[in-house]
């Protein structure tokens, strides 16, 4: 699941029925930053931890969330962490933009001013308007080196590797759905009754365990040719097969 879903209600949930679970988590959480303190100069030298099939560096640690200790994987990509800057300094500088206006104006009082807080330090007159401001080097500079950084927990014991594998095989779900409405026609029911309706559901449910499979056995053949050794393509072949009796 992604970020979205965490929370300590949830994992208890999942923890007590039993399921196992691949969870990405919001940075922002305080375990996030104790990681990142903990073992991101580590992760950042780039001295093996690299993880080539998905491009980014990364491992694994065990830590107490929740009341139990979990894997937490702990990932950095330096292309991300370069383009999250760009993106971030260029917001900063829009922000500083919009700060000169209202101390030009010397009519923003301090409860205008929330969202730049953390980024700005802020000066204001006895009369409670905005006079003067300065950048809060020391918050950007805690803000860059965080970036770049993303987190999973499992509740499996895996490598990092393996739980950013699965974890990115989401996609495949989605348009596994996709592929009901375009690949097995499955966007109307064309059926009359609730008998029909359950057996239409079940031969899809299999058609797509069988679709699934062809996709997961083809896995080697697409490394050599991601364009001929597609689903429907198989499928488009297995169709001049014929049967004569």
């Amino acid at each position: 699941m992604d970020r979205g879903y965490i929370s300590e209600k949830n994992i208890k949930a999942l923890r007590t029925k039993g399921y196992e679970y691949i969870l990405m988590m919001k940075q922002n959480q305080r375990i996030c930053q104790e990681i990142i303190e903990e073992y991101g100069a580590a992760v950042q030298s780039l001295e093996g931890y690299y993880i080539g099939e998905h491009g980014v560096y990364g491992t694994t640690v065990k830590k107490q969330l929740y009341g139990q200790e979990t894997n937490i994987h702990v990932y950095y990509d330096d292309i991300r962490a370069s383009e999250e800057k760009v993106a971030l300094m260029s917001r900063y500088e829009t922000w500083e933009k919009e700060i000169e206006k209202k101390v030009s104006k010397k009519i923003a009082t301090e409860g205008e001013m929330k969202k730049y807080r953390k980024v700005f330090k802020l000066k204001y007159d006895q009369n409670g308007y905005l006079v003067a401001y300065q950048r809060n080097s020391r918050y950007i500079k805690e803000e860059i080196r965080n970036l770049g950084f993303f987190f999973i927990i499992t509740s499996e014991e895996m490598s990092a590797s393996k739980a950013l594998d699965i974890y990115r095989g989401r996609d495949n779900i989605e348009k596994m759905f996709r592929s009901l409405k375009s690949g097995i026609d499955f966007n109307k029911a064309r059926v009359h009754t609730t008998e029909s309706l359950k057996s239409k559901v079940f031969v899809t449910f299999i058609a797509m365990i069988v679709r699934n499979e062809l996709f997961q056995k083809a896995e080697e053949l697409r490394k050599k040719n991601r364009k001929a050794y597609t689903v429907p393509g198989m499928i488009s072949e297995l169709e001049n097969i014929e049967c004569t009796r």
